[in-house]
């Protein structure tokens, strides 16, 4: 495990060179108020016994047949080992309702996930990490405070969901910098363009919408990869690292590129996740100690190479 040092002096030339990305995940919103995954998930259990409420007393015996209260207690278990496939249960059953009355729920369901996150705002790790000169900003996150944040302090940016595939392509054709979202923005959960459960990865990532993965394994051949903001049992990371490690062997030993992942020390669990991490996808870990480490690691990686602001007063 690399220090924070150790970490500044690996991630700077890649970072100078052009060849580091930066991955984002839910950690990196926390500060604005925001759950993580663990915590949004949470958040998504209280919905459904707030669905089974609200319709259940209309719908006498659906809602104990299709969210019985043994099934709710379940995911509030289940959740720490298989987060993702918990959502892809519970969602199912909420959708599975009776017709008359599913396109309520439905709607109920992207107007929560919209409400998530329309209010939230950009937090000092999202200006660092706008600020610092990544050729691309790859996120697992709804949110859109890195657009805000690049916004406020007048930095190039496009800004795309994974969906808009040709879009996509054509930035990084064009070497131009841009901020991808690759399970959707949470505007996009109004018209079922989201990446949330087990289900939804599959359908959309693989069914729908194959040309996410190809751009995926594209970015990932050419550029060293940070991720910030994740823990280990995030499912979108195993999701991540399982799809990488499907097309390329990260552990023959030749000159691929590197990925790192930082951690805080305390998270790290004893039951081999990382290591797993590290075979598939031969990523160095940055042990970090606390939240002020993080800081320093942000900051000292936008001093070594910041981005060039755009004043936009001058238009």
């Amino acid at each position: 495990m690399l220090t924070l040092e150790e970490g500044v002096e690996e991630l700077t030339p890649l970072l100078k060179s052009g060849r580091l990305i930066a991955f984002v995940g839910s950690g990196m919103s926390i500060d604005s108020g925001l759950p993580s995954w663990d915590g949004f998930l949470e958040d998504f259990i209280s919905f459904c016994r707030n669905i089974k409420d609200q319709y259940g007393r209309r719908e006498t015996g659906v809602f104990d047949t299709l969210l019985p209260d043994k099934l709710l207690e379940d995911a509030g278990v289940e959740k720490e080992f298989r987060p993702a496939h918990v959502a892809m249960v519970l969602k199912d059953a909420i959708y599975s309702t009776p017709e008359h009355i599913r396109s309520n729920i439905e709607n109920d369901f992207k107007k929560w996930f919209y409400r998530q996150f329309v209010m939230a705002e950009p937090n000092k790790n999202h200006y660092q990490i706008v600020g610092t000169k990544y050729p691309f900003i790859l996120t697992s996150n709804y949110d859109l405070l890195l657009e805000e944040a690049q916004k406020s302090i007048g930095v190039p940016y496009g800004s795309y969901s994974l969906f808009d595939k040709e879009r996509v392509v054509s930035a990084i054709y064009q070497n131009a910098p841009s901020i991808i979202h690759v399970h959707g923005k949470y505007d996009e959960a109004l018209f079922d363009k989201i990446v949330f459960t087990a289900k939804d990865y599959i359908e959309i990532t693989k069914n729908k919408y194959p040309g996410s993965r190809f751009i995926l394994q594209s970015l990932f051949a050419q550029y060293s990869t940070v991720f910030f903001g994740y823990g280990a049992s995030d499912p979108h990371l195993e999701d991540l690292a399982e799809e990488l490690s499907y097309y390329l062997d990260f552990s023959v030993d030749v000159d691929l590129p590197k990925s790192y992942l930082v951690v805080l020390k305390s998270k790290i669990k004893d039951d081999g996740i990382f290591d797993r991490y590290k075979e598939a996808l031969r990523t160095k870990l940055i042990g970090i100690n606390d939240l002020q480490e993080y800081d320093q690691l942000l900051w000292k990686l936008n001093m070594a190479a910041p981005r060039e602001k755009i004043d936009f007063s001058q238009d």
